[in-house]
């Protein structure tokens, strides 16, 4: 009679796995999964969601925000940019950071060549808000240089004609060489209408809702210091407001922490209303970033897509989430807004945004609230 080969099925060679996971982690490290060191071993070992389980808590140290507890989200969601077998742990801070700026009001005109003294104009081929479909004419008594802009000195929330043309030599100067009066007229030259050869009446009035090129993310991937973390993304873009003050996130973790933090693959979107002519991600279109630090997108906390395009999925640990579960928190107890990394799709400015009663809403991107840094241990 012949002999029979029997071979495990699915959930002994799992079995099989861990076993031989705790084996080598015991080896290599005498089982000890204490420290960060330890905890990378655990992950990369297959064992994180045994001693790490969605929900664990465990705190690191930051040189600007103090001691932060963080939260483990899940296990093996994102894949490391580098390896995609390599197991991964999503986590992030339990309490939020204080509030900033998600990006700067931008400029509604780019001058690849020097523009001289005297009288333009532009259109606005629709309303926005207090902004009334037109034409609008001002004067620059100065010329302005090449890779100078002009932005509006408020938003739509006021009349167009009660605000003024502010000129800036420089993307990243913010004092602006003169203010121009706006009125109602057709003089001069024509730039071009908002949307369609100028930026958008959205991105001019309250900043971008592109997520790659936003200033939130400078922050949360920079390890430089305050006044060299931001740098202009698009041709529209301006320094936020916190430029000058803030220092990169990443600046102020130890070494130890750093260590064991890798690059994912990290689904995001774009909104379906405007992309700049120069922006590297067209609009309605899903892209993959290469990060370390990041925040949440809505459908990671919310299970719900914003945008068809999105790729991210529900963290377990939002799993059967109430609106309740989702409020954060800042350090003094109280519930507050915490920023997402997801568009509002028919807004080029509204980012989604945790409230704090922890529902999903959105707002303008020149707005400042608070956030909490996710990451992934590999």
């Amino acid at each position: 009679m012949a002999n029979e080969v029997y071979f495990p099925n699915s959930e002994q060679f799992d079995l099989m796995n861990v076993n031989l996971a705790r084996i080598a982690s015991s080896i290599e490290g005498g089982g000890d999964f204490t420290g960060f060191e330890g905890m990378q071993r655990a992950v990369r070992s297959g064992l994180g969601p045994t001693q790490f389980p969605v929900g664990a808590q465990f705190t690191v140290t930051h040189s600007v925000f103090g001691t932060r507890v963080c939260e483990v989200l899940a296990h093996d969601y994102l894949k490391s940019a580098h390896d995609a077998n390599a197991h991964t742990m999503t986590c992030r801070f339990k309490n939020l950071l204080p509030a900033i700026q998600f990006d700067a009001p931008e400029a509604f005109y780019y001058a690849e060549e020097s523009i001289p003294a005297g009288t333009y104009h532009f259109q606005l081929t629709a309303a926005y808000s207090s902004w009334a479909a037109g034409t609008y004419q001002f004067t620059l008594t100065q010329a302005l240089p090449a890779k100078g802009q002009l932005c509006l000195s408020g938003n739509a929330g006021t009349a167009i004609t009660s605000l003024k043309v502010n000129a800036y030599a420089s993307q990243t100067t913010t004092t602006a060489t003169e203010q121009c009066a706006i009125t109602a007229g057709n003089g001069g030259t024509d730039l071009g209408a908002f949307g369609n050869g100028l930026n958008h009446s959205h991105r001019v009035s309250y900043g971008s809702n592109n997520y790659k090129e936003s200033a939130m993310r400078q922050h949360l991937i920079s390890s430089a210091a305050a006044g060299s973390v931001w740098k202009p993304q698009t041709k529209y873009d301006r320094p936020p407001s916190w430029a000058s003050s803030l220092a990169g996130l990443v600046a102020g973790f130890p070494a130890d922490f750093l260590a064991t933090v890798g690059e994912v693959n990290l689904p995001c979107v774009t909104n379906n209303t405007f992309e700049s002519q120069d922006s590297s991600t067209p609009m309605n279109t899903a892209y993959t970033l290469h990060d370390k630090f990041y925040l949440l997108s809505s459908c990671e906390v919310f299970g719900s897509k914003s945008i068809a395009a999105d790729e991210s999925k529900l963290l377990p640990y939002f799993e059967g989430a109430t609106n309740a579960d989702r409020i954060g928190y800042r350090d003094d107890g109280t519930a507050a807004i915490q920023w997402l990394r997801t568009p509002y799709p028919s807004h080029a400015s509204a980012v989604r945004f945790v409230g704090s009663d922890g529902s999903l809403l959105h707002d303008g991107a020149y707005n400042s609230h608070s956030y909490a840094p996710a990451f992934t241990i590999i």
